[in-house]
């Protein structure tokens, strides 16, 4: 019985660790007004030194942390 309740208490550990920790991907086409792909603009995270360039395609990936908003 001991062992049962210790280990729902560690996989319950688990999943709160990955909760708060979650990253998410985001991922787009850069353009201006006018639809043109525009080729290695910098796309960073507002408030941090995180950040990509688009590709010459005008594509990004960037992954970024848990927001509070």
């Amino acid at each position: 019985m001991l062992f049962k309740r210790l280990f729902f208490l560690f996989v319950c550990c688990l999943c709160i660790t990955d909760i708060l920790s979650a990253q998410f991907t985001i991922s787009g086409n850069v353009v201006d007004a006018k639809s043109i792909i525009l080729p290695y603009v910098s796309v960073y995270e507002e408030g941090t030194t995180n950040g990509t360039i688009s590709n010459e395609e005008g594509n990004f990936t960037l992954t970024v942390s848990r927001g509070d908003k």
